[in-house]
Parts: C-alpha cells; structure tokens; sequence
C-alpha cells in the first residue's frame, strides 16, 4: 500500500450501481481528530473520527442536557470511547468551488466505516 494514496469507486444510488472507473486520490489526517480526503476528480471529503462519551458520564446525554458535559475538554481521553474505523457525519465538496459562495458551492453529507 502507498502511504497517503487514496482510491475511490462512485455509486450513483448506492452500493448496487457502482461505476467500474476507480477514482485516485490522497488522503491525510487533522491532528488526531478528523481525516481528509481528496480524490483527482476534484471531490473532497472531510468528517472526524467517530466517538461516544463512555456511559458513566452519560447514559443519556439528551436527558441529562449539556451542562453535565460543561467540564470536559478535548483532551479528556478518558472521557470518550474512539471508535477510528468509523467517521461521525461528514461533507463532500467540489475542491474548487464554481462560483465563489456558497449557493454554487453544493455540498454533500457522508460517514465512513472501514471495511
């Protein structure tokens, strides 16, 4: 494997009607939170790596609201269970937008699980 490459299959509706054209790209983390990818037809994916607040915090965290989370930082690792072969929801966009704001700018939600 190639460090930092990427491929990609497009689906148009799903996993049943994949093209067969492999799209190339690369791939590259921010800090230990997130990933990105960018592929050479111009699409980019960013979403951060999946995470759960472990359940003696929370068993409930929309019962319990937010300010039983006031106090935890980023840096709390005990405090969340990482799951990094998964992503939480995501976006795709075009690399280069066409346009310059954001109504010619579409952008596209997506998660990830590795297989």
């Amino acid at each position: 494997m190639d460090a930092y490459k990427a491929e990609a299959t497009l689906c148009k509706g799903g996993s049943s009607n994949c093209d067969s054209n492999v799209v190339k790209g690369s791939w590259s983390t921010v800090y230990d939170q997130a990933f990105r990818v960018e592929l050479d037809n111009g699409l980019r994916f960013v979403s951060n790596f999946r995470y759960n607040i472990k359940p003696n915090w929370s068993e409930d965290p929309i019962k319990d609201g937010a300010e039983v989370f006031a106090d935890v930082k980023t840096s709390d690792y005990d405090t969340f269970v990482s799951k990094c072969d998964e992503s939480m929801v995501g976006f795709v966009q075009q690399v280069h937008g066409s346009g310059g704001d954001m109504k010619n700018h579409p952008v596209q939600c997506f998660y990830g699980k590795q297989t």
